[in-house]
């Protein structure tokens, strides 16, 4: 199967500089999305428990995630953690929360 590359003349040329620039932010964007768990501490600064870190690495790749946990066990910080990572590492992500009711926190992510 081969391919075919077509290059789109533009009025507005980009320089050698900003290209650079443009390719190391691309190659950050893909090793966040590789280690979502390692860019969360390097970049955003937050460094995560264990059962965290567990939780967002393996629902990182799934369709569809449900964290049920207990009460104290953050829930609200960890999914707020998680919505922050997909939205700014995968373009046009949609993460929907699910609960009993407005007020209690939310315990389940449904993603499309």
């Amino acid at each position: 199967m081969s391919g075919t590359a077509f290059l789109v003349s533009t009025l507005k040329e980009i320089s050698q500089r900003k290209q650079e620039i443009y390719h190391k932010y691309c190659r950050v964007l893909q090793w966040g999305r590789k280690y979502p768990v390692e860019f969360c501490s390097r970049f955003i600064g937050i460094e995560l428990l264990d059962f965290s870190k567990y939780a967002i690495s393996n629902s990182w790749t799934r369709d569809f995630v449900l964290w049920l946990r207990s009460r104290n066990g953050a829930k609200t910080t960890d999914i707020a953690i998680y919505s922050m990572l997909r939205s700014l590492l995968i373009p046009f992500h949609i993460t929907y929360f699910l609960g009993n009711t407005g007020e209690t926190s939310p315990i389940n992510i449904v993603r499309y």
